[in-house]
């Protein structure tokens, strides 16, 4: 294999791999706190491939062979970054909700765009799924595109989190409040006011 044409294969691999793989990575870490072991063996697998096309009693048969071994692990390995990756989001939207009643946040205008995404970033993660194994390059692509949209999502939360996190805050303060009145007043309905005063305060001269 001409030098020439055995470097523009190399070339284009690792610049898939800088350019796509090393951010998917790098996203996949902030967001998990760790380095998941499938991806550990397709990158050592990737690069065992390539070293091989190094050794030099290898043909261009050979050598062309291992560069297109190399070139599936790398599409294992975006495939396996954007899996990573949609199944996170798609929990912390599913905890998100728990945590947040969204049909509060923005006067109401947040919750239809949030379920739009949500919606269309699984239906985009399932076709991936499914031509998985029939068309890489489609599964690819549609990995992708649910990702481009859940990190959409992700950012519009990141945005207005501080604001979210304020009405929380808000809200169960004002629940301790009215919680809190609501006992109040049954406790002054069963024991005179009097009564009362003098029952806490025996409670600490005992």
């Amino acid at each position: 294999m001409e030098e020439k044409i055995f470097h523009k294969k190399l070339s284009e691999l690792y610049t898939c791999y800088n350019t796509v793989i090393k951010p998917l990575i790098a996203d996949i870490e902030s967001k998990q706190q760790e380095f998941p072991d499938s991806l550990f063996n397709e990158i050592r697998a990737f690069n065992d491939h390539i070293a091989r096309c190094y050794m030099s009693d290898f043909t261009d048969d050979m050598i062309l062979s291992e560069i297109n071994r190399a070139e599936s692990h790398i599409i294992r390995i975006t495939l396996d970054c954007y899996k990573y990756l949609a199944v996170w989001f798609d929990d912390y939207f599913k905890h998100f909700k728990v945590d947040f009643d969204i049909s509060l946040i923005d006067n109401g205008e947040f919750a239809p765009y949030f379920y739009t995404i949500q919606l269309k970033g699984r239906k985009l993660s399932k076709e991936a799924k499914s031509n998985e194994s029939y068309d890489k390059q489609l599964s690819y692509e549609k990995y992708q595109e649910a990702y481009n949209v859940y990190s959409e999502l992700y950012k519009k939360i990141d945005e207005i989190l501080p604001k979210i996190q304020w009405a929380r805050k808000f809200r169960l303060n004002f629940l301790s409040i009215i919680i809190s009145a609501i006992v109040s007043g049954i406790i002054t309905a069963i024991i005179p006011w009097s009564e009362f005063i003098n029952w806490i305060s025996s409670l600490f001269h005992h």
